[in-house]
């Protein structure tokens, strides 16, 4: 089977999984009240290796490891800071497992490196993180990802000026190949588009500060349905590498996802035709978006290859 880096070369689109964390929480998982999905590993990791395992069924080629709200200080945040470099290794092992039960035991896998920068070393408080502290956490991260066997790492959520470089240069000087997923939605003003969760920080601002580091991949994840192809537009003449899609649906209010005006899988197809139109070789999905929307991007692509530019 070609791998992730020959079927982009050969133009043919990668499939990826979707929304992690909001399917452990469809299912039932408990959500961290600090840090979110993270958790789950530990507290739930039979219910972790079977939502890998349904993605891998649904026909996903690239499985993203459980570890957006994993890194060494969320972890500290939720009361397992004993427990860092297990929690780490066993996200990585949960999802070899699945693979290996779905009978695709050779899937890579993508470490998932987010800035989700809440830190509970205070009782009741929750704080960002400094530059320097994100750098030292996320590099642990990056290691005991690296070290457990991921072939590549999916940064998630990409979408401030302070943070993100920051994520971005831990994770190529790992020398393993490095998707950048950057977050937008539509601004308050109609026409900006803007980060996704920090207003007054425009995409153009983001490309600017993000996009000459080094990553391998763009991928507009997490984003709006009706802005991604704007975004993708728009990287176009400032990219020369692989790009992707894999927007969320629905809204979160921590820590729960709140699954409401979730797209139908034949819309997304639908959006992802276009998508791919403008570029996207890589297709998925990110939160509210679960197995029956992969599959849907599966079962679609012949149509999704004919929408090629």
């Amino acid at each position: 089977m070609a791998t992730w880096q020959e079927k982009l070369a050969a133009d043919e689109i990668v499939l990826i999984d979707g929304g992690m964390g909001t399917e452990l929480e469809r299912v039932g998982a408990q959500m961290d009240a600090t840090s979110w999905s993270g958790s789950a590993v530990i507290e739930a990791p039979d219910v972790v290796r079977r939502v890998h395992r349904e993605f891998v069924e649904a026909g996903a080629e690239v499985i993203t490891v459980n570890t957006f709200s994993m890194a060494p200080h969320m972890l500290v945040g939720m009361g397992y800071g004993d427990r860092v470099e297990k929690g780490i290794a066993d996200a990585v092992r949960l999802a070899r497992e699945a693979c290996s039960e779905a009978g695709k035991p050779d899937l890579p896998l993508a470490g998932s490196v987010s800035t989700m920068m809440s830190k509970d070393v205070e009782a009741g408080t929750r704080r960002p993180l400094s530059p320097d502290q994100a750098r030292e956490s996320l590099s642990t991260l990056v290691h005991i990802l690296k070290e457990e066997g991921c072939s590549l790492f999916a940064l998630e959520m990409m979408e401030d000026l302070e943070i993100a470089p920051v994520a971005t240069q831990v994770a190529v000087a790992s020398g393993l190949p490095v998707w950048l997923g950057i977050s937008c939605r539509r601004a308050a003003d109609g026409v900006t588009i803007e980060s996704f969760d920090v207003p007054g920080i425009t995409l153009d601002q983001l490309y600017a500060a993000l996009l000459p580091l080094g990553a391998d991949v763009l991928n507009i994840m997490h984003s709006e349905i009706p802005v991604t192809g704007e975004a993708l537009d728009r990287a176009r003449p400032l990219w020369d590498k692989p790009m992707g899609a894999y927007p969320e649906s629905g809204y979160f209010t921590m820590p729960h996802w709140n699954f409401v005006d979730i797209i139908p899988p034949a819309e997304l197809v639908a959006a992802a035709k276009d998508w791919v139109g403008k570029g996207a070789r890589i297709l998925g999905g990110c939160c509210g978006l679960g197995p029956s929307h992969i599959a849907a991007l599966r079962d679609a692509m012949p149509e999704l290859m004919a929408a090629r530019a």
